[in-house]
């Protein structure tokens, strides 16, 4: 018998569960409960359950999802950042997880480039606006 395995892309192991890396999930899956209400106010399906994971510190990335699996991971160094920009973060990475959708460099949301520009852009969106575009990608996978 034949088997697949599937390399899993991780940059960071996970922080064991304490009072400070409850409390870094908590930001995150608030931002899960926020994405929630506004597609459910604009008639869409809620998420489905998502795993949400604490990394070590890394500097390479601000989150990473493993494609189609429901399991998201954040850096500690990167959740207590700007909040709009991890809002961004935290939709981009539920559109792998739940969706698969793959990074589109054409997109300020979805590319998997870290510029000024897309982070400008990132900064001065609103969570309304963000949901839009996420609800695009939905729409269109």
């Amino acid at each position: 018998m034949v088997t697949k395995t599937k390399m899993i892309m991780t940059y960071g192991k996970n922080k064991r569960m304490n009072n400070e890396v409850y409390k870094m999930r908590r930001v995150i899956i608030e931002m899960i409960y926020t994405i929630n209400n506004l597609l459910k106010s604009k008639g869409m399906d809620r998420m489905p359950h998502l795993k949400v994971r604490i990394a070590e510190h890394t500097e390479c990335v601000n989150g990473w999802a493993i494609l189609g699996r429901n399991e998201i991971y954040f850096p500690e160094n990167r959740v207590y950042r700007n909040n709009n920009e991890l809002f961004c973060t935290v939709v981009h990475e539920c559109l792998h997880a739940i969706w698969g959708i793959e990074h589109n460099d054409g997109c300020w949301l979805m590319t998997g480039k870290a510029t000024t520009e897309r982070d400008d852009i990132r900064r001065n969106k609103s969570n309304v606006e963000v949901v839009d575009k996420m609800i695009e990608y939905i729409k269109g996978n």
